[in-house]
C-alpha cells in the first residue's frame, strides 16, 4: 500500500511539476504527502564565490526562503485536493543531500523526484540515482517537460520477467488497481521470443488476482528496447510507465547502451521505477 509519500523539490519548474504530480498520485492512493525542500547551493552562483561572508549568508537565507515558498505552494494545492501533507526545508549542506535524502526516503512508501532539467540545481540532480539504487523504495521520476497535472488512468508496465520488473509491479499494485487501463508490454528483439509465459503462471493472471485487469502485448522489433518502450507508451497514451531499474556497468552502457538511461532521458510521462 502507498500510504506515505515524499516529494523532493528545489524550487525549479521541473520540481514544481513533480510536486503537482505527487499531489495527484497522493489523491489517487489516499496517501499522506511530505514535501521536502532542498535549497540551492550558493556555490552554484558564480558571483558569490568571491563575496563576503555576510553576502553569502544572505544568499543562503534567500535560497531557503525560495524553496519554502515553492513548498507552500505545493502544500496549498495538496490541501485543495484533500491530501494531508507536511512540508520541511532541509537544513543541511548540499554536499550532504545524497546521503540525507536517501536515508529519509526509507521512511516512506514512495519517493517522488523530478528528473534533471535546465533550471534544476546540481545538488538536487545528484540525489536521483542514489534514491533509485540505494534507498530501497520505489521512485516516481517526473520529466520536467511532463504536463503539470494529469491522471494515472492508463498505465503501461514494461515487463521482462526480471527481478526489478517484478519488484516494480508489486510496488505499483495500488496504482494499477485504480487505473482504468493497464497494458503489459513485453519487448522481444530479432525474433528471440521474449519472456516465456507458462499457462496458469501468466503475469496478467497474477495481476487479475489482485483486482487488476490488464492486457498483455508482445512487441517484436529491431529497435532498442528503450526506443520500443517509448514508442509503445506514446501509442497507448500511457499516463505512467512502470518498469524495473536495472543497473549496468558504465562500460556496458557505453558500448551497448541501457534501457533505463534511454527511457529516463526521453520519456514524456512519469516513470514508476523500482530496484
Amino acid at each position: 500500500m502507498i500510504r506515505d509519500m515524499i516529494v523532493l523539490i528545489d524550487g525549479s519548474p521541473g520540481s514544481d511539476v513533480a510536486g503537482r504530480r505527487a499531489v495527484d498520485l497522493a489523491a489517487v492512493c489516499s496517501s499522506h504527502l511530505t514535501i521536502m525542500g532542498l535549497p540551492r547551493d550558493t556555490a552554484e552562483v558564480p558571483h558569490l564565490l568571491l563575496a563576503s561572508a555576510k553576502v553569502v549568508i544572505e544568499a543562503m537565507h534567500d535560497a531557503q526562503d525560495a524553496v519554502d515558498l515553492a513548498a507552500l505552494q505545493i502544500e496549498e494545492i495538496a490541501r485543495a485536493a484533500s491530501v494531508q501533507c507536511f512540508h520541511h526545508t532541509l537544513d543541511a549542506p548540499a554536499a550532504d543531500y545524497v546521503e540525507t535524502t536517501t536515508r529519509i526516503a526509507r521512511r516512506f512508501d514512495l519517493c517522488v523526484v523530478a528528473l534533471a532539467g535546465p533550471a534544476s540545481q546540481r545538488g538536487y540532480d545528484a540525489v536521483f540515482e542514489p534514491l533509485l539504487y540505494r534507498s530501497g523504495v520505489p521512485v516516481l521520476a517526473v520529466p520536467p517537460h511532463s504536463p503539470r497535472a494529469g491522471s494515472y488512468d492508463r498505465v503501461m508496465i514494461a515487463w521482462d520477467g526480471g527481478r526489478a520488473a517484478t519488484r516494480a509491479v508489486g510496488d505499483a499494485i495500488p496504482i494499477l488497481r485504480e487505473a482504468k487501463h493497464v497494458d503489459i508490454v513485453n519487448i522481444s528483439r530479432n525474433g528471440d521470443g521474449g519472456e516465456t509465459e507458462i499457462p496458469g503462471c501468466h503475469i496478467a493472471g497474477h495481476l487479475a488476482r489482485h483486482g487488476v485487469v490488464a492486457q498483455y502485448r508482445q512487441i517484436e522489433t529491431n529497435a532498442s528496447r528503450g526506443a520500443a518502450l517509448l514508442l509503445a507508451a506514446g501509442e497507448l497514451g500511457a499516463d505512467l510507465v512502470v518498469m524495473g531499474a536495472q543497473r549496468h556497468s558504465l562500460l556496458r552502457e557505453a558500448i551497448v547502451g541501457g534501457t533505463n538511461s534511454e527511457v529516463i532521458e526521453k520519456s514524456l510521462v512519469p516513470l514508476f521505477l523500482a530496484r
